[in-house]
C-alpha cells in the first residue's frame, strides 16, 4: 500500500472520502474482531487495535478539513502507528469559566503503550528467558473492552456529525461546551 505524501493536495473532497473510507474499514475490522474474540482473543485484539487506528485516521481527516489540524501535522502523523494511537487518547480540556477556550494535548506514552499491546497480540515474545505467546498475554476481557471502547469512539464521531455536521475535534468541543 502506498501512503500519501505531502505532494498530495488535501482537498475537502479527498478528506471527506478518506474519513468515510476509514470509518467503513474500522467498522469491518471491529466486526471481524468481535467474531474472533471468544476463541481467538489475541488476533481479535490486533484487529480491534487496527480499527482504532483507522478511526484515528478518520478523526485526523475531519480535523484537517475543519482547520483543527495542519496538513503538515497530518502527513507526519498519518503514517506513524504510535501517533495515531496517541491521537485518539488525546485530552481536550475546558478551563473553568472560559467557554470556547478548549485546548488539546495527546500523550505519546499512551500511543506507545497501545502499540506495544498490539505487538504483543501479534507476535511471540521472549522476556527475561520466558516465552510469551499472544494467547497468554491478551485476555478475552481486554479484547472486549477494546472493542467496546472502539465502538464507543465511532458512535461519538457519528453523534458529532449528526449534531454539528462535522466529526472534527472542534465540533466535539462545541458539543461538550453545550452540555
Amino acid at each position: 500500500m502506498k501512503e500519501t505524501t505531502q505532494a498530495t493536495p488535501l482537498t475537502a473532497e479527498l478528506l471527506e472520502g478518506l474519513y468515510r473510507a476509514c470509518k467503513r474499514n474500522a467498522s469491518a475490522l471491529i466486526e471481524a474482531a468481535q467474531l474472533l474474540s471468544a476463541d481467538f482473543p489475541a488476533p481479535a485484539f490486533a484487529l480491534a487495535s487496527t480499527a482504532r487506528e483507522e478511526l484515528a485516521k478518520a478523526q485526523m481527516a475531519a480535523d484537517v478539513n475543519a482547520g483543527v489540524m495542519s496538513q503538515d501535522a497530518f502527513f507526519k502523523e498519518f503514517v506513524d502507528h504510535r501517533s495515531k494511537h496517541a491521537y485518539l487518547a488525546r485530552r481536550i480540556v475546558w478551563p473553568e469559566g472560559a467557554p470556547g477556550a478548549a485546548t488539546e494535548s495527546h500523550s505519546r506514552r499512551e500511543g506507545e503503550e497501545h502499540f506495544k499491546r498490539r505487538s504483543q497480540a501479534l507476535f511471540v515474545g521472549l522476556t527475561a528467558g520466558r516465552i510469551e505467546e499472544p494467547r497468554d498475554v491478551i485476555s478475552r476481557e481486554e479484547v472486549q473492552e477494546l472493542i467496546r471502547d472502539t465502538r464507543d469512539w465511532s458512535c461519538a464521531m457519528n453523534f458529532s456529525v449528526a449534531l454539528t455536521g462535522s466529526a472534527s475535534s472542534k465540533a466535539a468541543a462545541a458539543i461538550r461546551e453545550a452540555q
